[in-house]
């Protein structure tokens, strides 16, 4: 009785040296470095000259990987300025330069408590149309990529959708047989800065398509399908 009374009670004190032993480690421990890595990417943006938009919300993470707490800061643009009088908003914003129509561009750098990485945005500010003519015009559209690799594409990039009576980007109305969609979009900007991510399925290679609708004023619609080649890689 009393070998096991000695032995249960050393048994109990080493339990309670490896739990102690664990939660002093665990304090003042900093956040181990794999845990802050992350991915950022380029981004790229539309607005019209004189349109809606006389701020552009810059929101360069909705297309990174990041699952830290991370700080961002910005460069100054060559032809614009970034103000934080952001809709009300506490975000930065991009104004253009009055009467500009042309790209320019800037960068941001992400940084954790170990790591920054720093991307470029570009910016395209483009000639207004006449809101009294109705001009819609749709351009092909294709995308190319490896085997089991995601690529972007801004199919409403080459578009024009401008007529008063609300002509509009549409839905996809087909969506790819080999390959999965997903999208984002930075809000506060231009139909065209809307991107799609085609993703292949697993090991796959050949060809795939999908097709988005637009509203081309009047309740009229016109379908555009975008042809994807998968290679290997």
């Amino acid at each position: 009785m009393k070998k096991y009374t000695a032995h249960a009670s050393a048994l109990l004190l080493l339990v309670l040296g490896l739990f102690s032993w664990s939660c002093d480690q665990e304090v003042g421990d900093e956040l181990p470095l794999s845990f802050q890595q992350f991915s950022i990417y380029s981004d790229e943006m539309y607005t019209s000259e004189g349109g809606v938009f006389e701020k552009l919300i810059l929101s360069p993470l909705v297309n990174d990987s990041i699952k830290t707490e991370v700080t961002i800061k910005y460069s100054q643009p060559a032809r614009g300025q970034l103000t934080s009088d952001c809709y009300g908003e506490k975000k930065m914003c991009y104004v253009y330069e009055k009467g500009y129509i042309g790209d320019d561009s800037l960068t941001y750098t992400v940084c954790s408590d170990k790591i920054c990485k720093t991307e470029k945005i570009l910016l395209h500010i483009e000639e207004r149309l006449d809101p009294s003519r109705c001009i819609t015009k749709l351009g092909k559209d294709s995308l190319e990529t490896t085997m089991n690799t995601p690529k972007e594409i801004k199919p409403f990039a080459n578009d024009i959708l401008f007529c008063a009576d609300g002509s509009s980007y549409g839905p996809i109305v087909v969506q790819p047989q080999h390959g999965t969609l997903r999208f984002y979009d930075y809000g506060g900007t231009s139909y065209k800065s809307v991107t799609f991510i085609y993703t292949p399925n697993r090991n796959y290679v050949g060809d795939d398509s999908f097709t988005y609708r637009a509203n081309i004023g009047s309740n009229r619609y016109e379908d555009m399908q975008v042809k994807v080649k998968v290679k290997a890689n």
